[in-house]
């Protein structure tokens, strides 16, 4: 499925071992999870608000809308649960919940670019976050859908003085097998550097 790259891609694992030589994508390898660890570890209290996109921005794709909606819920999902799984047991994070924010983003009309210092001051006081993370993804196909490229771009915010603390744009591509009659890894960028998939793992690794 082509969800299934996409959710690992944005769920990003460590996995240490002396035996492989590869290294796995971890936490200190993003730069937004590296400034929540940095943060952490100098007792900052963190109150993150994740706001996922709701549409995918896709060009040249002629899937039905029930895999562009899988697509679009397993990767939110992956993103809250990242956070949760690399910070969660750290006393001085919390995961702002936002179910209730819906109709007051709606109505902001938030665009893939980002928010405006208003809209950021306006999250921050409805919801009591002092971190926002906002998320953007598209997908273009191309060969006659045989070719899939999926971008996702997410920012890190300090609400208060609404400054960009670190930016992650990951870039995955896949194609499609008659073979497996489904599409499969060729190629994927975390920050522009290249990455490998580990079939047997199921996990991605940094290219030679």
């Amino acid at each position: 499925m082509i969800w299934k790259y996409i959710l690992l891609f944005s769920f990003l694992s460590s996995f240490n071992c002396s035996s492989v030589s590869k290294r796995f994508l971890g936490a200190e390898d993003t730069q937004i999870d590296g400034k929540l660890l940095k943060l952490l570890n100098q007792g900052v209290n963190i109150q993150l608000l994740v706001l996922a996109p709701k549409e995918l921005s896709v060009t040249n794709c002629n899937f039905s809308d029930e895999i562009f909606e899988s697509i679009l819920r397993q990767s939110n999902v992956s993103l809250e649960s990242q956070f949760l799984k690399l910070h969660g047991k750290n006393s001085n994070f919390k995961l702002v919940d936002r179910t209730n924010l819906g109709y007051v983003l709606d109505e902001m009309k938030i665009q893939a670019q980002g928010l405006t210092s208003g809209q950021t001051a306006k999250i921050g006081k409805m919801t009591g976050a002092n971190y926002l993370v906002l998320s953007s993804a598209s997908l273009s196909c191309s060969g006659d859908n045989r070719e899939l490229t999926h971008t996702g771009n997410s920012k890190l915010i300090q609400i208060e003085a609404s400054t960009t603390e670190a930016i992650d744009i990951t870039k995955l591509i896949l194609v499609y097998s008659d073979e497996l009659k489904d599409f499969v890894f060729k190629k994927g960028f975390v920050n522009g550097r290249l990455v490998d998939y580990d079939k047997d793992r199921d996990q991605y690794s940094w290219a030679e």
